[in-house]
């Protein structure tokens, strides 16, 4: 997809972020990534969460040549990717004062002392799990059933390699698969600030229907990639009223994408919403397109990797529909 955007005559590159990092972690991945420097997650991030302040070393290798607010970037993620750069953005603009704080000595990174937001032209999520998923919620719900069973008949190591299973979380802190529970996100997303500078999208997913069951939405044929159809099912099942933390999970919750709930990726719960009800295309009105709040294009029927490709269906219609997109992201005036 890179090759053929570049070929395209766009200027395109995708950083190499870690697949098990947290929001923070690849926020602070992404900054190192794209401006040739050393990762810093920060002292207080790291100190809190027990790893190393510094990073992977991305010196002489940045992603971008130039970039600041005359020669601004436009951001693209999918699934925990759309979090991810969000707190990219919000760190870029408000900063991070507690890491100020606690390098008295001088080192804090850029990326922690704000005022960069006007770098950024656009933050588009795909399939965003921008509030995170029930597949969570699942998962806890697994391991919990695995631990009663194992527990009482291990013994010596394995009963001590299970017993953090005992209160059926199956992520520790700082993690991606921590960062997708639902109450977890919405930590974050109190944190969390929109760009008046920047514009923001949102592309949702859903390969369910409503099931003939009722309550239930259940994997669609037309839509469905059959490696998903599972986890799309399994979702899509009424199975919990609320998270520990107390967030309601209602019938809004069971359409998906076989990974992601499908409300989770409008955008956050705490940012405001323009619907534009309609795919992305560079026919879309300027004036219809707003900063600073989340641009929702209407709902693509396909399923978590559908316009990303990895696919055991394949998808003709991805690469047309991201050129679309990046040709009305492109039109936009800073």
């Amino acid at each position: 997809m890179i090759d053929a955007l570049n070929a395209s005559g766009y200027t395109a590159a995708c950083p190499g972020l870690s697949p098990q990092g947290s929001v923070w972690d690849r926020a602070c991945e992404l900054y190192a990534a794209i401006t040739g420097t050393r990762v810093d997650y920060g002292m207080r991030h790291s100190e809190k969460y027990g790893h190393p302040r510094y990073g992977k070393d991305y010196t002489g290798r940045a992603a971008v040549r130039e970039w600041d607010s005359k020669h601004k970037i436009n951001l693209v993620g999918h699934s925990l990717g759309a979090p991810t750069i969000a707190m990219f953005v919000s760190l870029l603009t408000n900063g991070a004062p507690e890491e100020i704080e606690a390098s008295g000595d001088g080192t804090v990174s850029p990326l922690f002392t704000g005022g960069k937001g006007n770098y950024v032209h656009s933050v588009t999520g795909i399939a965003g799990a921008f509030n995170g998923s029930t597949l969570g919620l699942w998962e806890s719900r697994l391991t919990g059933a695995l631990y009663k069973v194992l527990y009482p008949i291990s013994r010596g190591g394995l009963r001590k390699q299970l017993s953090y299973l005992s209160d059926g979380d199956v992520a520790a802190p700082d993690t991606a698969l921590y960062d997708l529970y639902p109450d977890r996100m919405a930590d974050i997303n109190k944190t969390l600030a929109t760009s008046p500078d920047v514009y923001y999208f949102a592309v949702p997913c859903c390969m369910t229907v409503e099931s003939k069951i009722k309550g239930r939405c259940v994997s669609d044929r037309k839509a469905a990639d059959y490696a998903f159809v599972p986890t799309a099912n399994m979702l899509g099942r009424p199975a919990f009223s609320e998270t520990r933390g107390g967030m309601l999970i209602g019938k809004e919750w069971l359409p998906n994408d076989g990974v992601v709930n499908t409300i989770s990726q409008y955008g956050p719960f705490t940012a405001a919403k323009n619907e534009l009800n309609r795919p992305p295309s560079p026919d879309i009105p300027t004036e219809a397109v707003k900063k600073g709040v989340y641009n929702v294009f209407e709902i693509y029927r396909g399923s978590h990797n559908a316009l990303v490709g990895n696919n055991t269906r394949p998808n003709k219609n991805a690469y047309p529909y991201l050129l679309r997109l990046i040709a009305l992201i492109s039109s936009l005036e800073d």
